[in-house]
């Protein structure tokens, strides 16, 4: 492994200098959990609603699911396009206004309001549990792949009858 240079160090602990810098500069105009999550409900739609967009999408998706559509499976290509189109307007025009009228945050907000804590828990328990699974089996993939292709190339070199060049 490589060390790292002079700049990149100093790149990279400039730019952890300055985000803990505005993590406390903000942090003392918070006043309650409203301003924390919510940004004291003072923020203009557009960078919510971008943050929004682009918090569903993980960097796998921007570049792992164009190329599936391109090379094998065109449906995931097709799902991506459906949230644009037709997820979004369906939550901006029905559901958004249904929990801001209500003064709810969240759907599980409104689970716990309308029924009680135990479903709401539910909730989040089979929201995270697909997530978290997700997470765990690619970490798990990847670990396996690596593992194949070390012994595939260890297998290769110990056989193969003519020394490669290094």
């Amino acid at each position: 492994m490589q060390n790292i240079s002079g700049l990149d160090a100093t790149i990279c602990l400039g730019y952890l200098a300055l985000v803990v810098g505005l993590g406390l500069y903000f942090s003392n105009k918070q006043k309650d959990n409203d301003d924390f999550f919510l940004g004291g409900r003072k923020m203009h739609w557009l960078p919510v609603g971008l943050s929004l967009f682009a918090g569903t999408f993980s960097s796998n998706s921007f570049v792992g699911l164009p190329a599936e559509g391109a090379f094998g499976n065109y449906h995931q290509l097709l799902a991506i396009y459906f949230i644009p189109f037709v997820v979004i307007p369906i939550t901006c025009i029905w559901f958004i206004p249904f929990y801001k009228h209500l003064g709810y945050t969240s759907l599980y907000e409104y689970l716990e309001r309308r029924f009680n804590r135990p479903v709401r828990l539910m909730a989040s328990l089979i929201f995270i549990l697909p997530q978290l699974s997700l997470m765990v089996s690619t970490a798990c993939i990847r670990r396996f792949r690596f593992s194949i292709s070390m012994i595939s190339s260890k297998t290769f070199i110990q056989l193969s009858p003519i020394a490669l060049p290094s």
